[in-house]
């Protein structure tokens, strides 16, 4: 695939991405009851993430499309491999921190340390500090000169030990977690059981009720593993593959469609996971778009 062709595709899936987490964060920052809840402020954040991940691969599918081989343009092209890999970096740790979230859910009191974690500190050093990796890596590369605009680049030693390796000790964390969160709910699900026999009434659905929220958040968190393993794992494996063969035609082809296709599945889809399962959610979006088709019919009747 030629080097315009796969900016024109990054452009079409740059503005998807964009205009999906777009839509996310807008419905979100109106409504101050939804607010309120934690693990949708988490929600919100991560859609930040996912949008600066659009942002910089709409520039970088731009800088396709030019395809020039000046000096600046070539430091341009370094630069935003580095920030994407950065920005990747800080969606899976800010969907981890989401994932540490349910587990202090669970609890009845919740726990210092999962606190201090799942806090906005947290959540901004995150976001920050893969970036300031990412700024340090491409200095590091200026030094050695410049690399041609392709994805030869993002096969590097430097890209395997400082993105694809962390990546999946970071999915390793995220699967943990989800076993940790499967475990306090079949726990709590056993108690729950025992007590039914011993309440009446109000207590007995207030209970049941918590049951199924609670095995919500697992099918939930099971859609995030499954996503976030599909979305990095590829490319991490075709990194090391084309090691193995050389940096063939063919690796670097399949190299291709992991970072441009694969890796963007998490931001892609992260909006219908983490907002889409929520029913006040799900009203805002019914309301937004009657009130567009009905402010639509107006002007066509007008």
């Amino acid at each position: 695939m030629n080097q315009q062709t796969a900016g024109v595709i990054g452009l079409v899936i740059a503005i998807i991405l964009l205009s999906f987490n777009g839509f996310s964060m807008y419905t979100l920052s109106r409504s101050k009851e939804l607010k309120k809840k934690r693990i949708l402020v988490l929600a919100l954040c991560l859609s930040v993430s996912d949008s600066l991940i659009g942002l910089e691969f709409l520039y970088g599918s731009i800088l396709n499309l030019l395809k020039s081989n000046d000096t600046g343009y070539r430091y341009q092209c370094m630069v935003i491999r580095q920030f994407i890999s950065g920005t990747i970096m800080a969606s899976l740790l800010q969907t981890l921190i989401i994932c540490l979230e349910r587990i202090n859910a669970t609890f009845i009191i919740k726990q210092r340390i999962l606190t201090a974690l799942t806090s906005n500190i947290s959540v901004a050093m995150c976001l920050l500090l893969p970036h300031v990796i990412a700024l340090v890596r491409f200095g590091l590369d200026t030094l050695t000169g410049t690399f041609p605009c392709g994805v030869k680049y993002t096969a590097k030693l430097g890209f395997l030990y400082l993105h694809d390796i962390p990546a999946i000790f970071i999915c390793c964390l995220i699967a943990l977690s989800y076993g940790v969160v499967i475990f306090r709910i079949t726990k709590k699900q056993k108690t729950i059981a025992v007590q039914v026999t011993e309440l009446t009434g109000n207590q007995t659905e207030i209970n049941w009720n918590k049951a199924f929220k609670m095995r919500q958040n697992m099918i939930t968190l099971g859609i995030i593993i499954g996503l976030t393993f599909s979305s990095n794992l590829p490319r991490s494996v075709l990194v090391l593959y084309s090691y193995i063969v050389g940096g063939s035609d063919k690796a670097m082809h399949y190299l291709w469609a992991a970072n441009n296709i694969f890796v963007l599945l998490n931001p892609l889809f992260d909006p219908f996971i983490y907002v889409l399962r929520i029913e006040k959610y799900r009203e805002h979006l019914k309301s937004s778009f009657k009130s567009i088709w009905k402010s639509n019919r107006v002007t066509q009747t007008t």
